[in-house]
């Protein structure tokens, strides 16, 4: 762990999920775009296909990281 750095357990809640989430938003808004151009679809059928069609799981994948770290599931080094 560096100077300065949390211990996973110690980071805030809203700063992990806000992590995880603008995370998520980046990968989208880079596979999003690669979708409407390459497969020629519409950008509805783009943003349908090849993100809102994961946001359930991708939600579950946070609340289930996030409740790994805060309980000790895993231990920072």
């Amino acid at each position: 762990r560096g100077p300065g750095l949390l211990s996973p357990e110690e980071t805030p809640l809203i700063r992990l999920l806000g992590g995880m989430i603008a995370a998520t938003i980046v990968i989208y808004g880079i596979g999003v775009p690669f979708l409407w151009w390459n497969l020629d679809v519409t950008l509805r059928t783009a943003v349908i296909t090849g993100a809102i069609v994961f946001v359930p799981a991708e939600a579950a994948k946070m609340a289930a990281a996030i409740g790994m770290i805060k309980s000790d599931a895993i231990r920072a080094g």
